[in-house]
Order: structure tokens, then sequence, then C-alpha cells
């Protein structure tokens, strides 16, 4: 966020001076001077920290003593600017019921245990023991807890040392939470995940359970039992703000436009009385809709990315690609859009997680230069792993190949520079045949596969000039 907001600035408070050390050294390493950290407690952290458009809190409340908890809450209220957000992640019940005793299971069985790592295998071996024991058990119980062993062996070690092996660890059910953050003068607005409320189900979903009407609150409480949630990102705002949990189509028109998802098949769009499928980033259906404006604005907005619409230019794209597409032009046609069907259609998107909005573009570019130059913040994390985050804030898994390049990609290497830096680390093997050595053969076809590697790398987000 620090490199993408240059003309904002940052602040972050760890409890762990290491972290901090650490977390300096990235920031003198990419030229950062628009935040800093502090190695502080919270219950230290004075009044007078300053006013904050946001605060977030990114896995600290459940994990922390209650004198805490309730600190963060004191800072939210009295740090945040008039019009601040406060994002707050937590464990919930009821889903936490179940996997709070697979944590006691693994604390008890580790309660001798200091080393930390020995702790983290020894409950691995525990699970996956509870994971084939449990398997020629058929009773609910034997395959609920079968599912919880099953979902933590599926976790890498960090993951499992924070959630299930330290010391404090304390979900706690929504309407709660809703109740702490009123008592320091803070109002519930929504959650960040906006697709994953209650407010985003059917209304028929809530009939089943009788006539007596249900608040905001009572729906989100009873949906979170519907969904067996165990996790949430809620939003914060001060209580003495006016402010809606309805969307507002009208306001969306004021924002701008990417699409998660594209059409599942090449080519043009199928007739207008058809079916469309459009499939996420991992292959998969997300949506199938035979509604004209919904599968000309994905289409445009497929074809724009990484790049976000501004609204307006959504709707006149839209319009060109209803006449191109199934000659729909004039107003009085029955699947004629108008700017307001558009938003509305865009917001019900939204609600199912099928776009997101933005407020401005980010700083990249898809134009690949003569002297390519990515991200620093990827190109730092590159080198230790092959997930870095773009400038879209979204995590991208990078090939080997594309992950060398990135390294690279410094701003000072042309084509010729950054083919004789991979000359002979990279080895060719055909899908039938020996290794290419011969250079004269081996430039060529890595030439085409550093285009190919450029193209990936743009179109992720991930160049900056």
């Amino acid at each position: 966020m620090a490199f993408s907001l240059p003309r904002a600035r940052f602040l972050g408070i760890d409890l762990s001076p290491r972290q901090i050390v650490e977390g300096r050294a990235a920031i003198a390493e990419l030229g950062l001077e628009n935040i800093e950290l502090r190695a502080q407690n919270i219950l230290d952290v004075s009044p007078g920290l300053g006013s904050f458009d946001f605060i977030v809190a990114q896995g600290v409340y459940s994990w922390v003593p209650e004198p805490v908890r309730e600190q963060m809450l004191r800072l939210c209220a009295t740090a945040l600017a008039p019009n601040g957000l406060a994002h707050i992640s937590y464990n919930t019940y009821p889903g936490w019921h179940m996997r709070t005793m697979t944590r006691d299971l693994m604390v008890f069985q580790t309660r001798e245990m200091r080393d930390a790592r020995a702790r983290v295998q020894a409950s691995r071996t525990l699970m996956r023991g509870m994971a084939q024991v449990l398997a020629k058990q058929d009773s609910s119980y034997a395959r609920c807890l079968r599912e919880e062993a099953e979902q933590i062996l599926d976790h890498d070690e960090s993951y499992l040392a924070h959630e299930h092996l330290d010391e404090t660890n304390q979900p706690i059910y929504l309407h709660q939470f809703v109740d702490r953050a009123a008592a320091h003068g803070l109002h519930y607005l929504t959650e960040a995940e906006y697709w994953s409320m209650a407010a985003t189900q059917p209304p028929e979903l809530f009939q089943a359970f009788g006539d007596s009407p249900l608040d905001w609150l009572g729906r989100e409480q009873l949906y979170d039992f519907i969904k067996g949630r165990a996790f949430r990102h809620s939003v914060l705002c001060r209580a003495d703000v006016p402010c809606s949990r309805t969307p507002s189509a009208r306001a969306l028109m004021s924002l701008r436009i990417t699409s998660l998802v594209r059409p599942a098949a090449a080519g043009p769009a199928p007739s207008l009385d058809q079916r469309e499928d459009f499939q996420n980033d991992r292959g998969t259906l997300a949506l199938a809709t035979n509604e004209p404006v919904l599968r000309a604005a994905l289409r445009v907005l497929a074809e724009a990315w990484p790049w976000s619409l501004a609204f307006e230019t959504l709707w006149g794209r839209t319009q060109q690609r209803l006449a191109s597409s199934w000659g729909i032009v004039a107003p009085g046609y029955p699947y004629a859009a108008s700017p307001d069907q558009l938003a509305e259609a865009m917001l019900d998107a939204f609600a199912h997680h099928i776009v997101e909005l933005h407020v401005h573009e980010p700083g990249f570019t898809t134009a690949i230069s003569e002297f390519p130059r990515a991200s620093p913040v990827a190109r730092r994390q590159s080198a230790a792993a092959p997930r870095v985050t773009n400038l879209r804030h979204r995590m991208v898994s990078l090939n080997a190949f594309d992950q060398l390049v990135l390294r690279h990609l410094d701003g000072r290497h042309d084509r010729r520079a950054l083919l004789a830096a991979f000359q002979g680390g990279i080895r060719i093997v055909p899908s039938q045949g020996r290794p290419i050595t011969d250079p004269a053969e081996v430039e060529p076809i890595l030439a085409r596969q550093l285009e190919e590697s450029l193209r990936r790398l743009a179109g992720g987000a991930l160049l900056v000039g």
C-alpha cells in the first residue's frame, strides 16, 4: 500500500521487535519514505497517536488477551478520522465451536513440549491419526471432526502455530462484537467481503424461519449459523457519522470496476437467447447468465483487464457491445440498457463477487518497455517465494521462469541483457529428446519464452515501467 499510494502515510505497530526490524529492512531496500514501523505494545499506544482514515487490524483481535481487545476498540474510537473506517478480522462462532475442540486437543497433547516446531509436527501427526481413525466411523460427530482434522493438515506450519497452538484464541459471536464496538462509540457498517453477508442472499432464504421480521443483525447472525461461519472481516465507523448499510447503485456510478471472471469460451458471444458461462481465474465456473446487458458488460471488462474502467466508460462500451453483438441499439428495444440498469447489474455482480470496485487506478503499465521494470515490492517477494502481490493488491502465483524473469526487471536490463543473464542458468528440455545445449539453438527459444513471460507479467499488473 505504501508503494502504490506514495502520497498517503502509513504507520505500522507490532509487539515483536524482530518483525519490526525485518519490516524496516524491507522499507529501506524499497526506498519508501511514507511509512513508519514501531515495536510497541497496543496497551502502550497513547491517545495522541494521531488521526487516521483507515485502521487495519488483521489477525490480531482474537489472538490477544481481553485488555488488548478493549484497547484496540478504544484506539479505533479515538484515532479514526470523522469519516474513517476500521477493518478488524476475528474468529467467530458458530464455526469455531468444532475448531475449538481440535485446538483444545492439540494444545492438550503438546502441553509438555516447549519447542514450537516440535509442537506443530506433533499436532500434524495427531490430526493425521484422527483422520485415519475417524474414517472408519460414520456418526455425524466423526464426520465433522474428521473434516476439521483434514482441513488442518492442508495448512502450513505458521498458520497451525498461530491459529491452533497460540496461547490465546478467543472466537466471538458477531452480535457480541457489534455490542462491544458500540460500547466504545463505534458503529458496525459492513463486511470487507461484502459478498459474504446475509444482505447479499435472496430474501426467500429467511422466509423458512417464520413471519417474525428480522433486523439486519438478526439476519447476519442467523446466516452465520446457516453457513457455520468461522471468520469475519468487519468494518467499523464512528457512531456519530451518518451511514447506510444498503449499497447504492447510484453511488456505484462514481467508481471504477474490474471483472473477476472471463467468458469460458473463446470467440464471439453466443446468440441473444443463449446462456453464457463465465469462469474465474482458477478456471472454474463462476457465473452462467443469459442477461444481455450483464454479458456485454462482463465481456468489456474482461477485455480491459488488468485495467479498471470508470462507470461512464463501461456504459459507453457496453452499449457498443450490445449493438455489435446482437443489434440492440434502440432505447425502446426490450434488451436495451440504461445507465441505471447497468449500475444495478454491476451492484448485483459485486454482491456475488463477480466484479471489484475501486476509487482509483493503480500505477502499473501493460506496455512492455525496452528496459522493463517490475514493481519493486513484487521483485523483492519473488526472491523468496513464487507468490507475489501485484499493483491491484492481489496475489499472483508465478511459474519458475516468470519468477526468475521478475527478479531481473529492475529497469536496467534490455532484452539482450536479460537473455545474457539467463544463459547457462536455464536448462531447456524438449518434450522428447535430450536437453538443448547449443547456444545458437537455446537463444531463440529463450527469447520467445522471455516475450511470453513479459506479456504474462504485464497482464498480471506487475510492471511499472
